[in-house]
C-alpha cells in the first residue's frame, strides 16, 4: 500500500457503498492486530481504495491527509 490506514479509510467512507463504508468504520475501532487481519481478509478492497487515497493526493498536493 502506497498511503496510511487513515488515508485508505477516508477514500473508503468518502467513495464506497455501504460495506465498504461499514468496513472503513470497523477499521476505525480496530487496534493494528486486527486492522492488519482486515486488509489481509479484503486485498482487493484496501488496492482499489489505495489508488483512490494516490489520485487524490495527485489531484490536489496541497492537501495533506
Amino acid at each position: 500500500m502506497q498511503n496510511t490506514i487513515y488515508e485508505i479509510r477516508l477514500q473508503m467512507w468518502n467513495k464506497g457503498g455501504e460495506f465498504v463504508r461499514s468496513l472503513s468504520q470497523t477499521l476505525g475501532k480496530s487496534d493494528l492486530e486486527n486492522q492488519a487481519k482486515l486488509v489481509k481478509a479484503f486485498p482487493e478492497v484496501f488496492e482499489k481504495y489505495d489508488s483512490f487515497a494516490t489520485n487524490a493526493k495527485l489531484e490536489q498536493p496541497e492537501i495533506k491527509l
